[in-house]
């Protein structure tokens, strides 16, 4: 009986000693991971950065194509306003005229 109790109390104490070691080992791994946090999170940082300044750049880009293609269909229409003024005036005065020659 006492042998057999020697044996299982040599089995405990492995046990015991590989956990120590996979203790050991876990706390190896997460100092190693809390290590590195600031560095992935340094490079998350200016990739975020990157894409933010491409989305403004894209975005820059097509509204200038937006105003340049806006400003190009505007621009007949207001070359043509100053005949459409005058001739909606020579309108007016002719049927001011009209109306004077009628009263």
């Amino acid at each position: 009986m006492k042998t057999f109790r020697q044996v299982l109390v040599c089995a405990l104490l492995a046990a015991l000693t590989g956990l120590v070691v996979c203790a050991m080992a876990l706390v190896r791994a997460a100092t190693m991971t809390v290590s590195v946090l600031p560095g992935e999170v340094s490079a998350t940082r200016e990739a975020l950065l990157g894409q933010v300044q491409a989305a403004r750049t894209d975005l820059l880009v097509r509204s200038e194509r937006q105003v340049t293609a806006l400003r190009h269909d505007v621009k007949p229409v207001l070359d043509a306003a100053p005949n459409f003024l005058t001739q909606g005036l020579r309108r007016l005065c002719s049927l001011s005229v009209r109306i004077r020659a009628a009263a």
